[in-house]
């Protein structure tokens, strides 16, 4: 892993912690980094949905990225970092509990997760890697979003 320029035979990722586990999301998905900003309620939305942010006149539904994996988070609310993604159908804001690196991963060292038996998990987890003893876990934030990605491609 290198933060070197990304290449045709290379991915760049954003690398993030959500409680004691790292994650990473692909460079290309994602518009910006933002401080944590009070939301709106969607009364009727999914757990995992914060509710909404302003985004310079763009409403952006925020999602609770620890919570819609099935894990605890590790910052209070105030202390958290939104990754905002652009994705096929909509914008999204990400919620983090902090922001890593961002990595040059060779796409040869990228593989499928191994097939678990659960939709949900195979949907969210598109790539695996191994890493100077770090396992690189790449999230699909169409997928995370609810967004079909056979749909958006």
């Amino acid at each position: 892993m290198h933060l070197a320029e990304e290449t045709p035979d290379s991915v760049r990722l954003l690398a993030f912690r959500l409680a004691a586990e790292e994650f990473c999301i692909e460079l290309r998905w994602i518009r910006q980094l933002r401080r944590w900003s009070e939301t709106t309620a969607l009364p009727g939305a999914p757990p995992h949905v914060l509710g909404l942010i302003n985004l310079r006149g763009t409403i952006v539904p925020l999602i609770d990225l620890a919570r819609r994996l099935g894990l605890r988070s590790g910052q209070e609310e105030a202390r958290r970092v939104v990754i905002v993604c652009d994705l096929p159908r909509a914008t999204a804001g990400l919620a983090v509990d902090a922001v890593g690196d961002i990595l040059t991963v060779p796409a040869a060292a990228l593989e499928p997760p191994p097939r678990t038996g659960s939709d949900r998990s195979d949907a969210v987890v598109t790539a695996l890697a191994l890493r100077e003893e770090r396992l690189i876990r790449v999230l699909d934030p169409v997928a995370l979003t609810g967004q079909d990605s056979r749909e958006c491609a």
